[in-house]
Formats: structure tokens, C-alpha cells, sequence
């Protein structure tokens, strides 16, 4: 693994954990891992989870 690959690693983890154990607005979260925007955050859960972090949220939440 190289130090990107495990820091991304690192981002997944946090993000998810977020999405699912906190009601914090998801720009919020975005910006709290360091994504610039929360499309580009969106962007980067698509890539990695295969789902928006709406999504994720709802899954993990669906009394949401």
C-alpha cells in the first residue's frame, strides 16, 4: 500500500463512520475530512462506496 493509497483508506473509513453515527450536514463532514466542496466530496464516495453519501446515510438510517 502505498501512503495516498492508506490515507485514502483512512478518509473512507471517517467519512462513513460520519455518514452513519452523526446527523452533521454532509458539506460539513466534507469539510472536515478536507474536500474543497461537498460535490467533490459526493464525488469521491461514489468512487469508493459506489453510492452518494445521501445514500449512504439513508441505508445505514432508514428512519431518516
Amino acid at each position: 500500500l502505498t501512503a495516498a493509497d492508506m490515507l485514502s483508506q483512512v478518509v473512507q473509513h471517517e467519512a462513513r463512520q460520519m455518514l452513519i453515527r452523526t446527523n452533521q450536514p454532509i458539506n460539513e463532514i466534507a469539510d472536515s475530512l478536507g474536500f474543497g466542496s461537498a460535490a467533490y466530496f459526493t464525488r469521491f464516495s461514489q468512487q469508493h462506496f459506489g453510492a452518494a453519501p445521501s445514500q449512504i446515510r439513508k441505508a445505514a438510517n432508514p428512519e431518516i
